[in-house]
């Protein structure tokens, strides 16, 4: 009983990648590199209560949106390494095997597994993802390749550059936005757009643990209370080998 009040009051989760925050980089794809202090960030970071710093790694993305009328997903989202950022775990259905190339269809997407057309590019969906968050949800995710991205652009599709930075939590978010704001050498162009969809959570991170505590112990002192009513002979039929 303790536990599905638990389930039922604190909120669910949003998606692992719900606090990332993308700055958009304007300039053409061959010209856009991502700022030297923009690869790596430090927040505060909250481990049982107690702030610890830690780096946040940027990832350079390339998506590309699909011209009306043209056949394939709506927009394609390449990047390097991709198994670093979306495993098995992330998939709803299927698996991303490490070292393999493969795709995976974000949650909004409404794509399905098995092979996919991208140009002259055969690649397989492998995973149908669970909601990561915003910035990913829309997209089919590939490892980055720089002939398929040039042979897309070609083909009329539309091109953007992002530099996803891992926010895990509400605070880091806030954190990494603060830092963009006051340090205009981290943006690749002035006043580049900073793309962040999240929303607050229904609960802070404090309250949560505090919750769960409490739960916790609501449920220990109803077992103490209950093996306090039992009498010795019955909690050595109950408990005792037999």
């Amino acid at each position: 009983m303790v536990g599905g009040v638990g389930w039922a009051l604190l909120p669910h989760d949003e998606g692992r990648y719900a606090y990332v925050v993308a700055v958009v980089d304007s300039r053409p794809l061959p010209e856009a590199e991502m700022p030297p202090g923009l690869k790596t960030r430090e927040v505060t970071r909250l481990h049982t209560f107690i702030p610890l710093t830690a780096s946040i790694q940027a990832a350079r993305v390339i998506t590309l949106a699909r011209p009306e009328g043209a056949d394939g997903p709506a927009q394609v989202a390449m990047v390097e390494n991709l198994s670093k950022y979306i495993k098995s775990a992330d998939c709803q259905l299927g698996r991303m095997e490490p070292g393999v190339p493969a795709a995976a269809a974000g949650a909004a997407t409404g794509l399905r597994r098995g092979p996919v057309e991208l140009g002259s590019h055969r690649t397989n969906i492998a995973g149908l993802l669970e909601p990561l968050g915003p910035l990913f949800d829309d997209a089919l995710w590939i490892e980055a390749s720089p002939s398929l991205a040039d042979e897309l652009v070609q083909a009329g599709w539309q091109t953007q550059v992002q530099y996803l930075l891992f926010a895990e939590t509400w605070g880091e978010r806030g954190q990494v936005l603060a830092q963009l704001q006051a340090d205009p050498a981290l943006l690749p162009v002035p006043g580049a757009e900073v793309l962040s969809p999240a929303e607050p959570p229904a609960l802070s991170q404090p309250i949560r643990l505090a919750l769960a505590a409490v739960l916790v112990l609501a449920g220990l002192t109803l077992m103490v209370r209950r093996v306090r009513r039992m009498s010795r002979g019955e909690m050595a039929r109950r408990f005792g080998r037999q």
